[in-house]
Order: C-alpha cells, then structure tokens, then sequence
C-alpha cells in the first residue's frame, strides 16, 4: 500500500524517483508521471501492477518504471499467479471493487481487505499465460481498432474542412484558388459560386426553427418518443432509451413535432450536437434543450447535418451559447448562424463524399464494438473457469480459489 511522502520532498525536478499520488495519472496502461519526489517512501517497482484504492477504487495501470505511490494507490506482484494473468484478473475485477468500496463517506479499500481479496486461477502457470495471451491479444486489436477510429476522425476533420470552405467543382475536383475563383465574405473566402445564408433562410416556410417540450413528464409506456441531449451522441440518435411522453403533452407541443430528415440540434447543457431524424422517429418531439430545423425542398439534410458541425458553424455556437450552472444558446441566436451555402447539386455532392468516410467510421465503430463484446464475454467465461483454455496447451488442468 502506498505512503505519501511530505509535500517537500515533491519537485517538478527529476530529483529523486517519480512520484504518483493516485490514479489522476493513469493513461492507456502506463502512467505519465508529472512531479518527483526525493524521499522514496514506499515504492512500484517496473512491472508491479498500480491499482487504485481510492475513489474510483479498482482502476490500474502497469507501472513502466519504478514509482513512489502515495495513498491513493497499492503496488501489486504475483506469486502464484503471473503478472499479466494478474492484471486481466483485476481489470474483470473493477466493479466489484467499487462496490465493495462503496458505503463510507469516501469510497476506498483499506490493506486488509485488499489483501483477502480472492484471486480465482488455474494452478498452472502455461494456463494462466495462455488465458492471459488470448485477452492480451483482444487488447491489442481493440487498440488498433480505435487509433484506426482516431486516425479516420482526424480524416473527416480535415476533409470536413477543405470541402466546406473550397467544395468540389462539376469535375468532382477540389477547388483551389490556383485552378478557381474566389471571394471574400463574412466567413472568410469563398468559392464565387456560393453565397452565404443564416440559417433561417434555409428552413421551410411553414416550420420555423423551434424548441420541444418543457415538461415532458414522468414518460408512459405507449407514449410519444421525446429526443433530449444525452440522446444525441456522435451525429446519431440513440434510440434506445428514448423518454416516452403523453400524446395529450405532445398534442400541445405539434410545433416541434419531427418529420423524417428533420434535422436536430442541441441548444441546452452541451450545445451543437447534431442529428438528421432516422424514419423509425417520424412523428417523434423534443424537449426544450433541443431544436428542430426542417429545411426547404431545395437544401440537402445531410450536407446541413455536417455544415453544422463545422469549425465555422461550431465556432458561432460557442460564441452565442451563454449561462454559467446551465450553457445554453438562443433560439434567435440559432436562427441567424451564418452557412457557406454552394447550389443544391453540389450540396448532395459534398454530402456523398462525406457520407462515404462516415460509413467507414461507422464500419469501424461495429467492428471495435464487437470485439469490446468479444473480450466481455471471454473475460468472463476464462477468468471464471466456464471456458477452458488447457486444449490449447495440452492436458486439462485443476482451478484454485484462495
């Protein structure tokens, strides 16, 4: 267990060995230490596993180097277990380290009950590396997976950027000043062929720009689905647990009522999310912390579901949204956001271009998921001793719970 030292001996100086008071530097697997400390107290080793015994109990990191650890974290090393099988052991662990960290005024877990916690493994040290090489080789495809993700969103950034100032000509070629002509406009520089609009001109003439709901209620079983902010996640509408609100509260509110292709955005809390209305959610509202914007006949959704999220569009929400406990932008401010707006047949043809990296996102985001659901399953069946792994090595072999 660890013993902070007296905050004298700490120095952003390399003087002495790294220092680590809990868990706030823990990175992907390996902490990034951000001071020193000269009186070693009590010590991590290089390879010792760092596991968090204060609030939030149960998170680790494998020490890359030798680290003082304050109270806030307990240095681990196997004897009959190996390390690595150690480490996954304690990660399955983590939730049932909160829990049993929870009930006193400040969660954390003391020296004996981390010491009689129980460790469930094979006696064999071949099975132990054997069930930790599989979850270890999980790791490293989930790893790769998303900085496949990371790499991909960095991508869209950029391409998002260059077709929303520059767009593509009748060719299908990136405009540059070089090969095309450009003008000044408040938005900065521009294709000559576009023109920029505030958002209230886009809109259908019958359906101005709105918010939802005030009071959807407690929700009801057959109710009307409500789309509020935290539904709104990385351009899609999570429909999973969608608020179901009375049609007598939703009669009242017909404004706000969706279409399919209706575009949502969130005005309240975190602002400037948005989403384009999925068919399965025609006939559905919103509350007050989201607005809807159907657009006219001639203007492109999904080129909109990407404008918005633009460095321009976003930059002009974050300098409208105002409040302190509670961030929020007007439906006025909303209305008069400025767009880059090129003609209708380039609008769908910037939206196609985009839309083909959003499927490979997309594509990308199933296969981490699934393989997020893999390693679940597998941890669970492997570190309990549903599924064996002895075919893999040989003979079967006996459990041990201590």
């Amino acid at each position: 267990m660890g013993q902070s030292p007296d905050s004298k001996y700490y120095s952003s100086e390399e003087i002495g060995l790294p220092f680590l008071q809990g868990c706030a530097e823990f990175q992907g697997r390996h902490p990034q230490h951000a001071i020193y400390c000269s009186r070693a107290g009590k010590i991590g080793c290089a390879g010792s596993i760092l596991l968090s015994v204060r609030a939030p109990v149960g998170r680790l990191n494998v020490a890359n180097r030798d680290y003082v650890i304050g109270r806030g974290l307990a240095a681990l090393n196997g004897t009959r277990v190996t390390q690595d099988f150690l480490e996954h052991f304690l990660v399955f662990q983590e939730s049932k380290f909160r829990l049993a960290s929870q009930g006193s005024t400040f969660e954390a877990i003391n020296s004996s009950e981390l010491k009689q916690w129980p460790i469930l493994y094979p006696k064999e040290k071949a099975e132990q590396a054997k069930i930790a090489e599989v979850l270890s080789t999980l790791d490293l495809a989930i790893k790769q997976t998303e900085a496949l993700i990371a790499k991909q969103q960095r991508i869209k950034k950029g391409l998002m950027q260059d077709l929303l100032t520059r767009g593509i000509d009748e060719h299908g070629n990136l405009r540059s000043e070089q090969t095309h002509e450009f003008k000044d406009s408040q938005l900065g520089r521009i294709p000559v062929e576009w023109e920029v609009r505030c958002l209230n001109q886009c809109v259908h003439a019958d359906a101005p720009i709105c918010y939802g709901i005030l009071m959807p209620g407690q929700g009801v079983d057959y109710g009307v689905p409500v789309i509020k902010v935290k539904d709104i996640v990385g351009g899609l509408i999570v429909r999973d647990n969608l608020l179901l609100t009375d049609p007598r509260i939703d009669r009242q509110y017909q404004r706000s009522r969706l279409r399919s292709g209706d575009l949502v955005i969130t005005i309240r809390g975190t602002t400037g999310r948005v989403a384009v209305v999925p068919p399965e959610l025609d006939g559905a509202n919103i509350t007050q912390d989201t607005a809807r914007v159907r657009l006219s006949d001639n203007h492109s959704a999904r080129f909109y579901f990407y404008c918005l999220q633009s460095k321009s569009a976003q930059v002009q929400i974050e300098l409208y949204t105002i409040g302190q406990a509670v961030k929020g932008i007007n439906i006025r401010d909303v209305r008069l956001l400025l767009l880059a707006m090129p003609s209708p047949n380039e609008q769908e043809r910037l939206a196609n271009r985009l839309d083909d990296l959003e499927k490979t996102i997309f594509a990308t985001s199933l296969a981490s998921a699934k393989l997020k659901s893999t390693k679940a399953g597998l941890m669970k069946d492997l570190l309990t001793g549903d599924r064996r792994v002895a075919a893999l090595i040989g003979k079967p072999k006996e459990l041990v719970d201590t």
